[in-house]
């Protein structure tokens, strides 16, 4: 069986500069930040204001002034000395001097995500406060959504279209299985695009609802199991949401459901978070999301928040293919630290194998601009990926996920 690892790198090679990386999210988000675009700032400030970042006092002291000066323009009730238009004005001012503040300040644009989140939730369980969690994750999925239309990769020749239309000569039945550590869905569109894949099948879970287009439960998408490569996404998707209400109903138990942002055809979209701030969304949307809706994504945190179905049904795949993978296919996955509990997965995979059949993995191929045997710097990476897989043949591209690299990986794929 062939079995793909996606990591971020290879969203990142849509646009180096753009698309973030877990050491970069902070720096690209920071740069979309304008005195219109509340649901960048706003995020930001009031993160700022519970001292959830680095400390600095001259933007925790901006971040209180901006908190307060909205909340006067939110309550203003025409009885103010200042009337809002100045009070807007000197908003848009105070945001963009901490715009500029916070660019110029490296700690912060090159915090990591993981160390940040772990506080975000730490907060939670000290404060019952999670509003700092739950923004930051509205505002990955509005950053993914602005990319996307930035980039219009479904429009380009992209590695994840390369990638999928070498795919698409496999013999069949003998599809592929692909886990992706990657929230966005360029990879899932493109697969879409070779006719490989439907978001009704693809993900290892019969979704119920469709967020996009209707209420209604989704209809057969009229493809062939056959013929839909899984994409497993242990830190979940930007195109899975979750309407949990039991606050709402304590007294009732747990309450929550799951919602595909997608479309009766198959495919998957970004659609424009109806819980964020200043944001606008369809009015056709089911209203328990957008009054309790939230993306269903695990930020890389050290201790991942894993209770749902989707979460448990996605594990015992991934330990299927896993054990049956004859060639492992790594592309821009670099063992990271909030990654543990798939190295847990991944480490039950390869001792039943050992102990029950078939044996070593005959071969992996990483594709990582980070590796290189030959590179004292990068060997450590290398060595890293060897000792994990236990592989018998370990082979290593470091010139980038591109057509190059498909064009090398083809000849390992013959005979899928």
């Amino acid at each position: 069986m062939l079995v793909f690892i996606i990591g971020a790198g290879a969203s990142a090679s849509l646009s180096s500069t753009q698309v973030p990386v877990m050491a970069t999210f902070f720096r690209v988000a920071a740069e979309r930040i304008t005195p219109e675009r509340k649901e960048y700032w706003l995020p930001f400030v009031l993160t700022d204001h519970a001292g959830l970042f680095d400390q600095n006092e001259r933007l925790g002291k901006l971040a209180k002034e901006i908190v307060e000066t909205n909340a006067r323009i939110e309550t203003y009730n025409g009885s103010g000395r200042v009337p809002p238009e100045t009070l807007s004005q000197i908003l848009s001012a105070k945001v963009k001097i901490y715009r500029a503040l916070f660019l110029k300040d490296n700690k912060r644009t090159q915090a990591n995500l993981e160390m940040v989140f772990d506080k975000f939730l730490k907060h939670a369980a000290d404060t019952g406060n999670d509003g700092p969690y739950k923004r930051f994750q509205h505002l990955i999925n509005i950053l993914f959504s602005d990319l996307d239309k930035v980039l219009k990769p479904q429009n380009s020749v992209t590695a994840y279209k390369e990638l999928a239309k070498a795919l698409s000569k496999l013999l069949r039945p003998a599809e592929p299985a692909i886990i992706s550590f990657n929230y966005d869905i360029w990879l899932e569109k493109a697969l879409f695009s070779c006719g490989l894949w439907n978001a009704q099948q693809g993900y290892g879970y019969n979704f119920t609802h469709c967020a996009v287009t209707a209420e209604a439960p989704l209809i057969s998408m009229g493809m062939n199991q056959n013929q839909t490569i899984q994409v497993l996404k242990p830190n979940g998707s930007l195109s899975w949401w979750i309407a949990d209400w039991s606050y709402a109903s304590p007294n009732k138990g747990p309450r929550e459901e799951l919602f595909l942002s997608g479309d009766k055809d198959g495919s998957v979209e970004y659609f424009r978070d109806p819980n964020m701030e200043g944001v606008s969304h369809p009015a056709h949307l089911p209203s328990i999301l957008k009054t309790y809706g939230q993306p269903l994504i695990r930020p890389p945190t050290s201790s991942k928040y894993r209770i749902h179905a989707i979460d448990w049904g996605i594990d015992r795949k991934i330990i299927k293919v896993l054990r049956e993978a004859s060639t492992i296919v790594v592309i821009g996955w670099s063992k990271p630290e909030g990654d543990d509990h798939f190295l847990k997965l991944l480490d039950w995979a390869l001792t039943e194998r050992l102990e029950q059949g078939p044996g070593q993995i005959p071969r992996i191929v990483v594709c990582d601009v980070a590796l290189n045997p030959f590179d004292p710097a990068l060997r450590k990476l290398y060595f890293r990926i060897n000792s994990s897989f236990r592989c018998i043949e370990l082979v290593s591209w470091h010139a980038g996920f591109n057509k190059d690299f498909v064009d090398f990986l083809s000849p390992f794929l013959k005979g899928y």
